[in-house]
């Protein structure tokens, strides 16, 4: 199946910056590129970045079947699927996907490094469309990758048709707060920097899900957890308005300006970073 005009784009950001992200990211041990989360009890910048992964294993831990076919749904390097590799029995096996070349590339080298690939794998491939997963799925989690869905209902039709009954789905992303508009200017500026195609609020989610036969069942707000006044960001802001129409010229510069956007809706409510989890019935 060809990639849509937006998943190319998805891809091209990703193949140019992610050496870039792994480079300026907070925590260069983890590789991480997903937001740091400073929870109560967490002291360190590992410990932050790896937080969300963290809520992810105790999910995980509570599926009682032995075995366990998990999905890593836009899975970057593969830094969260090998924390979560660590903390498995050795016949559970995790499966991620990237639309990414570059992504896959170093994803697979670091569990070739790591000794991991008897039950951990990358591909390259899109989450709008599994036909390539041949077995039933326990459990799949999307980490800041959900909303780069050029269609969320398709997204989670493809998860539906995957996951066993009683299967999970958790997302941990950015949502639109109730009542915010996807037209509002800096919400615009958000997704076209960072080439998002589902910013969208919970309750037109869960409607999507429930066609679907996927119910939520569990939110968590953790949007207080985030460091919202960063030197980096304060950097980034003077940087963008400095340049202004320069930061188009560059892929990295202009994921830099979507940054800033996002920064400005999580500071003034336009959007709220969440972690849900979907079973399917």
């Amino acid at each position: 199946m060809a990639l849509s005009k937006h998943e190319k784009k998805v891809s091209t950001y990703y193949d140019k910056n992610t050496g870039k992200f792994l480079w300026f990211g907070e925590n260069k041990n983890t590789q991480n590129i997903h937001q740091a989360l400073w929870a109560e009890g967490i002291n360190t910048v590992e410990e932050a970045v790896n937080y969300a992964n963290q809520l992810i294993v105790d999910e995980i831990k509570k599926i009682e079947s032995n075995a366990l076919q998990l999905l890593d749904l836009g899975c970057g390097v593969g830094s969260t699927l090998l924390y979560i590799a660590q903390q498995l029995r050795d016949d559970d096996s995790i499966t991620g996907i990237t639309i990414s070349e570059k992504q896959a590339q170093i994803g697979n080298q670091n569990i070739e490094r790591l000794g991991a690939s008897k039950r951990c794998k990358i591909v390259k491939g899109s989450f709008q469309n599994l036909s390539f997963l041949g077995q039933n799925i326990d459990l799949a989690y999307a980490i800041e990758a959900f909303v780069h869905s050029p269609d969320a209902s398709v997204f989670l039709q493809q998860i539906s048709s995957k996951l066993t009954i009683g299967g999970q789905l958790i997302l941990i992303d950015d949502f639109l707060a109730e009542g915010v508009s996807p037209e509002h200017p800096t919400v615009k500026d958000f997704c076209d920097g960072w080439v998002l195609g589902s910013l969208l609020a919970i309750d037109q989610v869960e409607k999507m899900s429930k066609k679907e036969g996927i119910h939520l069942v569990k939110k968590i707000d953790l949007t207080d957890y985030l460091d919202k006044r960063r030197p980096r960001d304060t950097f980034i802001r003077i940087l963008t308005k400095t340049l202004g129409p320069l930061m188009e010229k560059s892929h990295y510069l202009h994921s830099l300006k979507g940054g800033d956007a996002r920064q400005e809706c999580i500071r003034t409510g336009l959007a709220k970073y969440q972690f849900l989890v979907f079973e399917k019935r």
